[in-house]
């Protein structure tokens, strides 16, 4: 409990002031961003201590729960905490609940190694954090998906966990870029489309792993999460659990559904990494989501029994081309969509060859063919055996057109319905 004298004199510094009203005693594990920002703002707060450093020098820090992992008993003689900067307390954040709803369960872990908390203290509070809204909206709203996306990976890598494990400590030639590597743009659009608007990139803190080395993989993961919406910029950091039996597959500390929208991303990334890179079969290559908001996404529209087959509109094979340009690129992206769930019913070089012919349509301002649209946008089966449209969209656009019951095809709000195949 922080000392009423210092919450006292914390209340009127700016960053303390400039969140103060959103704290709110609630479940620091809860689905809805929201309520999980202002427990945790309220978390913050009931933590916070003055500590003494070297010399005289006097700072305010965040209390972590539990102690340093000091079995040699010749560790630091202090309790976990991470250091808020004297010039950052005259600083306004007043997304401070938000990156901390955000950061991940990790920083609730009992156990503690000195290297770990530094790392937090670089990642959390050496970033220009920006507008998360963007960041925040894209993860909230495919929660469920990247829930269920944690479930799978960790179900697969518990089976040859065995093998992973004994690959961290003997392989590190291996091993170490794909615990503790950062990640580029494509690599997290290919698994999560739904933010590729936000151009993310994912970093590991540069001095954790190069102090860490081969053990990097047994310390709790710190994690930079940068991008940009329009011309703001953002970043957020991430902690992720050690690669341990325990924590990834055990601790309900870390169970998926109690996890931040943040950190599910990161831990599905990196397991997904390690098992493809190990040729571990049915690891999940992408995350199939209900509402993507902030980008333009691919999608399934169901056959109806007795109904005539849906077809994508002249729209949605322009935004998808428009969006891929490349062959290769758009080929790449309805494969990494369909995945295990969805079995194409063209080939590559069908579909290749139409994207090649709608791309110069669209150069010449002509519409795509018909049938080029229907193979860029293909028809398709789904894992319940139902018959299935790809389709395109963009933010608010709902192609899913219904067919009533008299049989008329009705229109979305651009006036393209599905016309008869």
């Amino acid at each position: 409990m922080t000392d009423k004298n210092l919450m006292v004199k914390l209340l009127t510094t700016k960053l303390i002031s400039s969140f103060v009203g959103r704290a709110r005693k609630g479940d620091l594990h809860n689905s809805i961003q929201q309520n999980r920002a202002a427990a945790w703002a309220h978390w913050m707060l009931e933590n916070l201590s003055e500590f003494k450093g070297l010399g005289s020098r006097e700072y305010v820090g965040i209390n972590l729960p539990g102690s340093f992992h000091d079995p040699k008993g010749n560790g630091p003689k202090i309790a976990p905490h991470i250091e808020i900067p004297t010039n950052l307390l005259n600083k306004q954040d007043s997304q401070m609940p938000d990156r901390l709803a955000l950061i991940g369960n990790g920083l609730l872990f009992p156990w503690w190694v000195f290297s770990e908390v530094t790392a937090i203290k670089r990642s959390f509070f050496n970033q220009e954090s920006g507008d998360l809204t963007p960041l925040s909206k894209v993860l909230e709203s495919n929660r469920e998906g990247l829930v269920q996306a944690l479930e799978q990976i960790n179900k697969i890598a518990l089976e040859s966990w065995p093998i992973i494990e004994a690959s961290l400590l003997a392989d590190k030639e291996l091993m170490a870029p794909l615990a503790t590597g950062d990640f580029s743009t494509s690599q997290i659009n290919e698994f999560f489309p739904a933010g590729s608007a936000l151009s993310m990139t994912i970093a590991y803190d540069d001095k954790l792993r190069e102090t860490q080395g081969i053990w990097a993989s047994r310390r709790v993961g710190v994690w930079v999460i940068r991008g940009s919406a329009g011309s703001e910029q953002f970043s957020v950091a991430v902690i992720t659990p050690r690669l341990t039996t325990n924590s990834l597959f055990f601790d309900p500390l870390f169970a998926p559904d109690k996890e931040s929208l943040a950190a599910l991303l990161v831990r599905a990334l990196v397991l997904r990494r390690m098992a493809t890179n190990l040729n571990l079969p049915g690891v999940p290559g992408f995350i199939n989501t209900s509402e993507p908001i902030t980008t333009r996404y691919l999608r399934a529209i169901v056959a109806r029994p007795g109904a005539k087959l849906p077809q994508a509109s002249i729209r949605a094979a322009v935004h998808f081309i428009q969006t891929y340009q490349s062959a290769d690129d758009g080929w790449k992206a309805l494969r990494t969509w369909a995945s295990n769930v969805y079995l194409l019913t063209i080939t590559e070089d069908s579909f290749k060859s139409a994207h090649n012919r709608a791309l110069n349509c669209i150069r010449r301002t002509e519409d795509p063919s018909r049938e080029d649209i229907d193979t860029i946008l293909p028809i398709c089966w789904d894992d319940k055996s139902r018959v299935i449209r790809a389709t395109f969209s963009l933010p608010g656009e709902e192609e899913n057109t219904k067919t009533n019951l008299s049989g008329k095809v009705s229109q979305d709000r651009n006036g393209n319905g599905y016309k008869k195949t």
